[in-house]
């Protein structure tokens, strides 16, 4: 399972309001925006970025699969993954994501494989678990 999407983090010029895109194709799709008025207006651009997802179930019942239903370390030909992340500095110019720390709660049922470099595809996100963990 791929998961094609190129997030875009920006504040606008006029409002300074902050507001993500999607853009992977030709038109890019407003997904949300956090009005300046949240922030202190102490900064031009993120200095953290975080990466998260997660599997939610009821209590007494087992979780179904995340992504494809296989963990992150198996790669781009079994873990569901995130192509052609880019992050771009203060001055709009991309660059690779880097990690710094890597958690996950539940490692015995839900993985990630960080990022790598594939030709083509730039830089890949993997994630992932199988179905069945109890809570």
């Amino acid at each position: 399972m791929q998961l094609t999407f190129l997030g875009i983090v920006a504040t606008d010029r006029k409002t300074q309001d902050w507001s993500l895109y999607r853009d992977d194709d030709d038109n890019p799709i407003l997904i949300g925006w956090w009005p300046k008025t949240l922030f202190n207006n102490t900064f031009d651009y993120a200095t953290t970025i975080v990466w998260a997802g997660g599997v939610l179930y009821p209590k007494n019942e087992t979780s179904p699969p995340m992504g494809s239903g296989h963990v992150g370390c198996e790669g781009a030909k079994k873990a569901a993954y995130i192509s052609n992340i880019k992050i771009f500095d203060k001055y709009g110019q991309p660059g690779p994501p880097y990690e710094e720390n890597e958690f996950t709660d539940r490692s015995d049922c839900f993985t990630t494989g960080g990022f790598k470099y594939s030709y083509g595809k730039g830089y890949n996100f993997f994630y992932g678990g199988h179905a069945g963990c109890n809570n």
